[in-house]
């Protein structure tokens, strides 16, 4: 699997006054989910040449995933943030670049030999950098699962209007998309989100999940759509939560043998039931993140532990 994106240090300042620092970034956190699960996973990332970056690439190698940087250079971007009573946080970037250089079309390459592209957050949506992922979608398109996760920083965002052009190319790139119902009401508010997942399912994905912390999520592809409704967990921070959601959605697909040539095709042929399944386990690595401190994702073992085993009871250890 190949994830491509922002890598950074998260510093968080908690409601009691204490400050803890964890790596951090939307692709990074994904790239550690789906490792956590048993993928063999290659993260290609931006990082500058200082002590971040080191603490970032030890963290990574912790996990088992490869890393695809060009030369360390500048300073690693840094995220300083808040949690509030509510376990939500809100950043400022320090050292925000993204741009893989030199790098663009060797990038392009390892997504061809990928079964699986994902990408999302300030990859797609700063310059330079969001081109090279934008080739590397297209080149991935057909051959691999393509999925794709806005994870919207309105705080670097451009306006409402420049920003969803720029989400809804990566949204015809994608085979699977998730969104959050914070993205899709700063996007484009006072649209319904199931409208806006029955539009972007017409520009080309094959599935469209939306989560929310409070209200309904729901599972759209173009036979059915799915809803549940929020976990009621105790939260202690929603840091990565949204990332573990794509995490183990990602790998769920995986697991039904929705990689690789022809994936877009699959998903499309899930039943109702397997749609359902994939959003219980989704929500369930949701929540089961949020009641853990940081972006930690659960493992394969403990989202099993609550999901139970697949209908059919003859795959062992299989997600979906």
């Amino acid at each position: 699997m190949l994830v491509i994106g922002e890598a950074l240090v998260d510093i968080l300042q908690k409601t009691d006054g204490s400050v803890a620092a964890y790596t951090g970034g939307s692709p990074l956190n994904v790239a550690m989910g789906l490792a956590r699960y048993g993928a063999q996973v290659t993260f290609a990332t931006r990082l500058g040449d200082d002590d971040a970056a080191h603490v970032v690439l030890e963290t990574l190698a912790r996990e088992g995933v490869e890393v695809f940087t060009p030369p360390l250079r500048g300073a690693t971007t840094v995220a300083r943030g808040q949690v509030d009573s509510d376990g939500q946080a809100d950043y400022l970037f320090e050292s925000l670049t993204w741009d893989l250089g030199p790098a663009d079309d060797e990038l392009a390459a390892l997504a061809t030999d990928a079964s699986v592209v994902h990408s999302g957050s300030l990859a797609v949506s700063l310059d330079p950098g969001r081109f090279a992922v934008l080739n590397a979608m297209r080149a991935a398109r057909g051959r691999a699962l393509v999925t794709f996760d806005p994870n919207v920083r309105p705080d670097t965002a451009g306006t409402r209007e420049v920003e969803a052009e720029c989400i809804e190319e990566v949204v015809a790139l994608a085979d699977v998309v998730r969104a959050s119902d914070e993205d899709l009401e700063w996007l484009y508010p006072q649209c319904p989100a199931v409208d806006t997942a029955r539009r972007w399912l017409s520009m080309g994905p094959s599935l469209v999940v939306v989560t929310s912390g409070g209200s309904d999520a729901l599972a759209m592809t173009h036979e059915h759509l799915v809803t549940r409704a929020a976990h009621s967990v105790d939260v202690v921070d929603t840091v990565g939560a949204g990332d573990a959601v794509m995490a183990a959605l990602i790998s769920a697909l995986v697991d039904a043998g929705c990689g690789g040539i022809g994936a877009a095709e699959r998903v499309q042929g899930l039943s109702e039931g397997q749609v359902s399944r994939l959003l219980d386990v989704a929500l369930a690595a949701g929540a089961l993140a949020v009641e853990s401190e940081g972006p930690d994702g659960p493992s394969r073992e403990q989202l099993l532990s609550v999901v139970g085993p697949v209908a059919d009871g003859g795959r062992e250890g299989v997600l979906l």
